[in-house]
């Protein structure tokens, strides 16, 4: 299996049911669980983004 030079091999420990789980729709493992990793990074930024404009309209009412 021939990787990337941009993507790195790692390994992890993942619940068997979550893995069985990944296996009934994914005929990639790895595939898979790198596009899961890419919504959850996604997921975190829009949280901080969310986050960081609720604090600036909480300060600017306060300025207000």
């Amino acid at each position: 299996m021939s990787t990337s030079p941009l993507k790195r091999r790692v390994s992890v420990t993942i619940d068997a049911n979550l893995l069985d789980a990944i296996d009934q729709f994914a005929n990639n493992r790895s595939a898979a669980i790198e596009e899961a990793l890419r919504l959850w990074r996604i997921s975190k930024i829009q949280e901080q983004l969310r986050q960081y404009y609720q604090t600036r309209r909480a300060c600017e009412m306060q300025e207000a």
